[in-house]
């Protein structure tokens, strides 16, 4: 399997949740493993709420972190390119996106225009995993049964 990953699904391999089990089980299934470069910082971004919520320690924050470096430095990253910017306008007036979900699909079009074998899109969000459907992926849910 060749698949795009977007944030809400990255953070669940980091932060035991529903549907860590079954993320693991994808990742473990794929030969290309792809984001944006905007899960970077959204990925430090959850990191960093639960730090601040308490529900993750400086010790934890840390060794989370350096596990996402790793995996970081393992992925096919796209990058925020005017080809991936200028595909957003015409996804938000078709499918109901928000600004971060827009790059994501948008990415992964890219990344698909450019890689055909990427052909999966994981994500928790229902709304992002039905346009990316509409969109021609075929679309994986971790926190589905």
């Amino acid at each position: 399997m060749n698949a795009y990953f977007d944030t809400s699904s990255w953070v669940k391999k980091y932060i035991q949740e529903q549907g860590t089990a079954k993320l693991i089980g994808i990742l473990k299934k794929c030969r290309i493993i792809a984001t944006s470069r905007i899960a970077y910082a959204e990925v430090y971004a959850a990191f960093s709420r639960r730090l601040r919520e308490g529900t993750v320690t400086r010790k934890e924050f840390g060794r989370l972190a350096r596990g996402f470096e790793k995996d970081w430095r393992a992925m096919t990253i796209v990058e925020l390119s005017e080809d991936v910017v200028s595909r957003i306008p015409g996804l938000v007036l078709k499918l109901p996106l928000r600004g971060f979900d827009a790059i994501h699909l948008s990415s992964a079009l890219w990344l698909r225009s450019r890689l055909p074998a990427v052909d999966t899109f994981v994500a928790s969000d229902q709304d992002l995993l039905r346009s990316a459907g509409e969109s021609g992926f075929r679309c994986l849910d971790p926190e589905s049964a």
